[in-house]
């Protein structure tokens, strides 16, 4: 949420009457290709620190950074700088009902999942996995239905071995 644009750059949508949130031009990729550079420069010379010292890899701790959002990889910039990318499908009554759950401080218009929220999810996806297909990158769909350990352990075998299964 920290990425969104401020509230007077934001549009306001045609649906809900409301800011726009829902549309990657409300986000500030920018700025996350900005951070994710400056982490992995970060790791790359803290690795390198490590050699100078003569220190093996087993010492030090892997990093894992998540970079997640439904609209996130709809910039290629931040695709291409992901080694794993994952997208975590749900079907419209799941994303619904979980979307009941939140408590925002201004309430959901009536119908806004089924009007604006799901299409434009639905959008994005495709545009992720189109931009994907071009690029040659692997992007792996997983059931966000499942139980989330076993999503996790899936995941972490995946992390493990820096590829996917």
């Amino acid at each position: 949420d920290d990425y969104y644009l401020p509230a007077e750059q934001l549009p306001i949508n045609p649906i809900t009457n409301f800011l726009e949130f829902d549309e990657p031009e409300s986000v500030n990729m920018e700025n996350i290709v900005r951070d994710i550079k400056k982490w992995k420069a970060e790791k790359e010379a803290e690795e390198e620190k490590m050699q100078l010292e003569g220190r093996s890899e087993d010492e030090v701790p892997p990093s894992i950074m998540v970079v997640e959002g439904t609209m996130i990889f709809t910039c290629p910039e931040i695709m291409e700088l992901c080694d794993l990318r994952y997208m975590i499908h749900v079907d419209f009554a799941t994303a619904k009902y979980r979307r009941s759950l939140r408590n925002y401080p201004i309430p959901d218009p009536p119908e806004i999942v089924a009007k604006n929220i799901w299409p434009k999810y639905i959008k994005h996806r495709k545009l992720s996995r189109n931009i994907a297909a071009q690029k040659g990158y692997v992007f792996k769909q997983i059931n966000g239905t499942h139980i989330v350990e076993q999503i996790l352990a899936g995941i972490i075998a995946d992390v493990s071995k820096s590829e996917h299964l």
